[in-house]
């Protein structure tokens, strides 16, 4: 088992030009329990060849891999023109992914739209998925998809938040060779049961989104909060004793976004490698 970190809490930094993709693996290098590191599409500011020859020399030196690249398709759209155009995108960022040798990319579903129907969703986002497959396996790049609850750039909730829905599209793109990245803070702010969901993906589960959450209010006016791994309501040890007994032997990837800097991935690496060990 092996240990990666998406640093949500280095999104802007990186985006206002205080620090850079190099700087961020550099960092994740010498964080003890790190055996690799993640990026948000987002965190690639250009596409020019002679920035991306420059990144991949830097990523190289530097020594540790690219595990995941994560993206928001949103391939739920109602206009079926902006459809095509999100699997476009989804696409040209796997080319991306595959160009600086990740190993995975994680994939939302869409997000839900005014006036869209629940089938209408669900059959969306499955073709999309099913569309963007065919690329991934043309450049060698395991796509998967995520149970994830919705992202600052759409401003909607993810199609997926719904667990139901989220089943739903898993059953669509089952044995298509699209895996799953299991994201332990939305199962949690969902309300549903590790017990009764993870025994339905497991076999496809190929990556664990690390993270936690604390709930507030009951059940008509339930909340979730992000907070740092190990001190909210999330079932960590449970889920990773589950896993272990199951023989997952995946990544473990956290999604840091406690904004505390270096201590929050330190902190976070440190109790996942420890609950792991255990568990």
């Amino acid at each position: 088992m092996k240990i990666s970190c998406l640093p949500v809490s280095f999104y802007g930094e990186v985006d206002r030009g205080k620090m850079s993709i190099g700087d961020w693996f550099r960092m994740a290098k010498f964080t003890e329990y790190l055996d690799g590191a993640d990026l948000g599409i987002g965190m690639i500011r250009k596409r020019t060849p002679a920035y991306l020859e420059a990144l991949k020399a830097e990523l190289h030196k530097i020594g540790i891999p690219l595990v995941m690249l994560a993206m928001y398709p949103d391939y739920t759209h109602p206009d079926p023109v902006q459809r095509k155009r999100e699997v476009d995108f989804a696409i040209s960022d796997i080319a991306l992914a595959s160009e600086l040798g990740a190993k995975y990319v994680r994939l939302t579903a869409g997000s839900v739209h005014a006036g869209m129907s629940r089938e209408d969703g669900i059959r969306w986002a499955t073709e999309g998925l099913l569309a963007t497959q065919e690329a991934a396996a043309h450049y060698g790049v395991k796509l998967l998809f995520e149970n994830h609850p919705g992202c600052g750039a759409w401003g909607r909730d993810d199609i997926g938040r719904d667990m139901d829905v989220f089943l739903n599209i898993y059953q669509n793109i089952k044995g298509s060779g699209i895996g799953l990245n299991f994201d332990i803070y939305h199962l949690t702010a969902s309300g549903s049961d590790y017990r009764e969901i993870l025994p339905q993906l497991r076999e496809d589960i190929c990556t664990i989104h690390v993270n936690d959450a604390k709930i507030s209010g009951g059940t008509e006016n339930r909340t979730a909060s992000a907070v740092a791994i190990g001190t909210g309501d999330s079932p960590i040890p449970e889920i990773f004793s589950y896993l272990k007994e199951s023989g997952f032997d995946g990544w473990l990837c956290i999604e840091e976004y406690t904004n505390r800097g270096v201590k929050g991935v330190t902190e976070a690496a440190a109790y996942v490698r420890k609950t792991w060990d255990r568990a």
